[in-house]
Order: C-alpha cells, then structure tokens, then sequence
C-alpha cells in the first residue's frame, strides 16, 4: 500500500465521511498507465469493452454507485483508452441504508451512499423493478426519479406485487407456507427474475438461460398457477400509482384477515409441515398489528372491565396497563391513524369467511406474497445479549405494518405520499381533462369535430 500511496485510513474506498479524492486519485493514475500500456499493445487488439451491471438491494445501490464512478474514471467514452459504455443496468428494488438506517432516525445515505452516488446517469439504459408491498422502516427504496419527480431518459421503473425478496433475490421454497406446490419454480420473485431476463436480452446482453439449465432443473421455470394468479392480480391493478396507493390493498387484506390470519388460511398447514418456525413468526408479527390496531383504537369495552377489575387489586398494575396502550402508540410511525382508517373505508378484498379466495389480490397475498415484517426481526439478537428470553412481541421493527414506506428521490430527504383523496382524484382527472382538450385545441378545432359528430 505504501508503494501507490495508499496508507491512509480508508484505503480504496473512501475516509468514513465519504470523501473518495484519494481512491479518485490513485484510480486516475492507474487508468492512466493502462491506457499507456494498451497503446503500446498491437496484439491482442481491443475493440471495446461492454459492461453489464445488475444488483438486488444495498446490491443494487452499489451496482448505481459503481456505474457513475466508472463513468467518472472515463475520457468521453474510453477508458484506459478503449472505447468503453455501459450496456444495461438491471437493478431490483434499491434499498441503500448504509451507516445509520432509516429505522434508527438516520437515512441510510452514509459513506458512499450518498444521494448524488446513487443517481444515474441518463445516458445508462437501467431497468428498476421495485417492490408493490414492501414498507418496512429499515428498507426505504431508493427511487430511480429525480427531485422533480421524474425519471431520467434510458430509464425504466416498474412496480411489481410483493416484499423486497420477493422481487429481487428470492426466498426458499416453502418459506412460511408460501408457494402452493412448495417448487422453485411457485416463487413469486421467478416473475421479476423472467422480467429482467428479458430486458436485458432486449438491450443485447448476450445471456442464455438453457446455460443455467442443470438436468430438469429450470432455475427460469414460471409454474403456470404462479403465472395465472400474477397475471390476475396485475389485471386488478392500476399501472400507474404511487407507493402509498399500491401498498393499502395489502394491508387492506392483512386488516380484513386478521382475526384469521394465523389459523384459518391455506399457508398454516403448509408452514407447519414444513417450516414450524415461520408460523410462530408469523402469528406473532399478526398479534403486533393486533395490538398496533387496539393502542389506535384506544381500550375496547372488554379491556376497561379488565383493567377496572385490575385496578381494584392494584391501582399501579391499572396504571401500567394504560401507559402500555400509550408508549405502543408513541412507537408507531406518525401517519399510523390515517393509515388504519383508511384500510377500514378499503373495498373488501377479503372476509373471514372467505379470506383468500375472494379476489385476484387475497389470492395472490395469502399464496404467494410473503411477509417480510414478520421474518425480520433485528432487535432479536440484542434482547438476546441483554439476557431477554422471550422478546416477543416488541423484537420486531417498532413501527409495525401500519405506516408508508419512505422513498428517497435523488435527495437525502424522504417522500411519503399517502393515498389521494376523493376529492383530490376528481381535481386530478379534471387537469388532466383540461389538458387533454388543450392538446387537442392546439391541433385542430374542436368545434368542427364536435359539429361533425366525433
């Protein structure tokens, strides 16, 4: 290291403020002497050199992150003296929480994760499946928009159901119950993986999936139940939306099963068959949103009789219980209340009678949506070494599911759009409407059109 200059804290990366001037450095002196011994290199001539980049999560944000400092390296397009361009960037579902996460009161955003890093480039052709359904607080999405609003030219953003893993990466077969013929091939994430397939073969990224085949075995395989129930939830779907508005029918369902939840639909037996561990998981995290509900809704008339009956043992036991209702609501992300009454005024997706079976979207959650709240569970290891032998039900994320998932646009500063109202629908349509018919108005004359019985 001493021999390049590099003995410093922080070596090729960066110091831990995310200052990169010594890594930019030595990378501009190294790129200078290849392009000298390139130069002097007849044989075996190189033409060009094209880059494919693809990344899944904090992947994904180093993916972003590593095209712009390639770019940065380069001499218009060249580098080290070879004409150079990146082809295509397939990225699923960007969560950068680097350093200090979102979670915790930080963004995410540290070292080399900063948001400028993280914006790409038009001129790269990228490609952006993003999860419909994801919103915990610790996986806030790195958006490919900009400040404004808008998505660069070359760039493609798609909204696809389910959990972060369940749009990039994956979860195991029979991961709690999810998945009815318990193949790889029933996995919702095979849906994106096809998707990104065939983007990249459309931009000319020379892939082959009969080179992944091993045997019968077909990592690429859609199971055609997994492609009838996808194709009848994108059907129920508006194509266009915000975070916010994709994510409440989830919820909506988690709202309308949740007396149910763990006991009545078709993922219990198969999680207890197969992975026991998921249920309990899973019935815990359903006990929380219980409970979130319950602390919103203040004390139920079977709940005061309880504490009253408490209190007359132990008026501090009574006291207790009422400052539990109120730390449990102090905990809850700020647009909890609006959250819940608006899953309540939902269109039924589901009942407890019938509670996967009665639209294309309680299908798709209950068989093939997984739920990443329950399955993670950070503060488990901590309890652990504070001595905490049972640190259910507060070892999930604090939040719980009722809130929005934050989204970063090009800004250290998160977007949190909740689900337009009525009212703020019909003055949408109207722009749009005036708009249209401005268009139109600049083009040709309505009057004769309308006249003629257009």
């Amino acid at each position: 290291m001493d021999a390049v200059g590099m003995r410093t804290i922080g070596g090729l990366l960066s110091d831990v403020s995310g200052n990169r001037s010594q890594a930019e450095a030595f990378f501009k002196r190294e790129v200078q002497s290849l392009a000298e011994k390139v130069a002097k290199t007849a044989k075996p001539k190189l033409v060009d050199i094209s880059l494919d980049v693809f990344g899944f999560s904090r992947g994904a944000a180093q993916a972003r992150v590593f095209c712009n400092w390639l770019t940065a390296l380069m001499d218009g397009d060249r580098l080290c003296g070879v004409r150079t361009r990146i082809r295509f960037l397939g990225i699923f579902d960007t969560v950068a929480s680097v350093g200090i996460p979102d979670s915790v009161g930080g963004d995410g955003h540290f070292a080399w994760a900063t948001p400028a890093a993280l914006r790409v480039s038009s001129d790269v052709q990228c490609v952006h499946y993003i999860a419909m359904h994801e919103n915990r607080a610790s996986f806030p999405l790195d958006s490919l928009r900009g400040p404004d609003g808008n998505l660069p030219g070359n760039h493609k953003q798609y909204a696809l159901p389910g959990m972060h893993s369940d749009v990039g990466g994956g979860y195991l077969p029979g991961t709690q119950g999810r998945g009815p013929s318990g193949q790889h091939d029933d996995m919702l994430s095979q849906i994106p993986l096809e998707l990104m397939y065939n983007a990249a073969r459309d931009a000319q990224v020379p892939l082959d999936r009969t080179q992944a085949k091993e045997g019968k075995y077909d990592p690429f395989n859609v199971h055609p139940d997994l492609r009838r129930a996808h194709a009848a939830f994108m059907q129920a779907t508006p194509a266009s939306a915000t975070t916010a508005q994709w994510l409440m029918p989830y919820l909506a369902w988690r709202y309308q099963v949740r007396q149910v939840f763990a006991t009545q639909l078709s993922w219990v037996a198969r999680a207890r068959d197969g992975a026991p561990k998921d249920v309990e998981d899973l019935a815990g995290a359903n006990q929380t949103l219980l409970a979130d509900i319950a602390a919103l809704e203040g004390l139920t008339d079977e709940e005061i009789q309880r504490y009253e009956n408490a209190a007359r043992m132990s008026p501090t036991l009574y006291g207790g219980l009422a400052v539990g209702k109120a730390i449990r609501r102090a905990t809850l992300a700020d647009e909890a209340g609006d959250v819940l009454a608006f899953l309540k005024s939902h269109p039924v997706l589901a009942t407890p009678e019938n509670p996967e079976n009665l639209t294309p979207q309680a299908y798709l959650f209950a068989n093939y949506v997984h739920d990443s709240y329950a399955g993670f569970r950070p503060l488990d290891q901590p309890l652990a070494w504070a001595g905490c032998i049972d640190p259910v039900p507060r070892s999930w994320e604090i939040q719980g599911y009722l809130r929005y998932r934050r989204v970063y646009q090009g800004t250290g500063k998160p977007v949190t759009k909740a689900p337009p109202t009525e009212r703020e629908l019909i003055e949408a349509a109207q722009r749009e409407q005036e708009a249209l018919m401005q268009s139109m108005q600049n083009s040709v004359d309505l009057n004769k059109l309308f006249n003629a019985g257009w």
